[in-house]
């Protein structure tokens, strides 16, 4: 319909119309895209909350399993300390149950590194400068 009102407009070389013509379309095809922006920018925003949500998730088991796991840490750092006096003391206490339970309590694994698979995911997928710190 457009196509054919432009056409009879250059034939009858009505300029003005054929701008007024022009004019529409261009002010169409802005409209759209701006519509298709705003909706992707929508869309986007609501995955940008899901993954909010979910890193807020992660984090709260990460916390929770370190309160779980604090009085075992404590206790470790407790052996490494009593370790490092029995070193520093000079004296060879030979190979004691006390001395080995400072050994084993020294090398406990401390990394809680496979409990975040949402930021895992962000780094991989490179999505982490999606984030943003709220203005206050």
């Amino acid at each position: 319909m457009l196509l054919r009102s432009i056409t009879k407009h250059v034939r009858d070389q009505n300029w003005f119309a054929v701008g007024i013509d022009l004019l529409i379309v261009v002010v169409g095809v802005f409209i759209g895209i701006q519509v298709a922006n705003w909706n992707e920018a929508r869309i986007q925003q609501a995955r940008d909350e899901v993954l909010l949500s979910r890193l807020m998730d992660d984090f709260e088991e990460i916390v929770a399993f370190g309160e779980r796991r604090m009085p075992m840490y404590r206790a470790s750092a407790a052996q490494v300390g009593e370790l490092i006096s029995t070193i520093r003391s000079g004296v060879d206490p030979g190979l004691t149950a006390a001395l080995q339970d400072q050994i084993a309590g020294s090398v406990i694994a401390w990394a809680v590194t496979e409990m975040a698979p949402t930021y895992d995911e962000l780094v991989a997928t490179g999505t982490l400068s999606r984030i943003s710190h709220p203005e206050p």
